[in-house]
């Protein structure tokens, strides 16, 4: 009986997709969920939120219910405002910062969630 029990913990839980609104609507986001053997959950995949007006906020993944992989962070038009790495919810290595316009204005590293060294700042006129 112990083999049989050892077989069913390594089955992967499935994940379930969730929906969440802003408190005038539109949606707000949408991620998938791993729900526990309790019946708690927890975020596990892909990530994507909306401003309320529509265009995509942010979109990365989550692992274990912590981001984790690639992230980007956009203004309202869509243009990036902010791209990145996180492991185990921190952001690490090389992260990039920029303006309304879309031009590079910062970029450095990041460990363990914390700025690290020098980071290069732009400014244009």
């Amino acid at each position: 009986m112990g083999p049989l029990l050892l077989l069913l913990a390594c089955v992967p839980q499935a994940t379930e997709t969730r929906y969440e609104n802003h408190p005038t609507g539109e949606l707000r986001a949408q991620y998938e969920v791993r729900v526990e053997p309790d019946g708690s959950e927890r975020r596990h995949g892909a990530w994507i939120s909306w401003y309320p007006e529509g265009g995509v906020e942010s979109e990365g993944r989550y692992e274990d219910g912590e981001r984790t992989g690639e992230w980007t962070f956009r203004w309202p038009d869509g243009k990036r405002k902010e791209t990145g790495e996180y492991r185990d919810g921190l952001r690490t290595g090389t992260w990039r910062q920029y303006d309304e316009r879309g031009k590079r204005i910062a970029q450095g590293r990041y460990r363990e969630g914390h700025r690290d060294g020098k980071w290069t700042c732009l400014l244009y006129t």
